[in-house]
């Protein structure tokens, strides 16, 4: 949906936009999906300790992607 500079819809989507405001509302409303992490997570990924997430509490195995990031 493309929005007008007003805020309403002009009927055309337009991704970039939708995303955006997606996002924002996400972090508005404090979703875990939306938020920052600290400098201590990101160190820690940088040392090799990570994780990916596509549900809330269970990390992807990491054999699934030992393909496209090996070591």
């Amino acid at each position: 949906m493309t929005y007008a500079p007003d805020g309403g819809a002009l009927g055309v989507m337009n991704y970039l936009e939708h995303n955006r405001r997606s996002w924002n509302d996400g972090v508005m409303s404090a979703s875990a999906w939306a938020q920052p992490v600290g400098a201590t997570i990101i160190a820690a990924a940088r040392a090799g300790f990570w994780d990916v997430l596509l549900t809330p509490k269970t990390p992807v195995p990491k054999a699934w992607l030992s393909e496209v990031l090996p070591g």
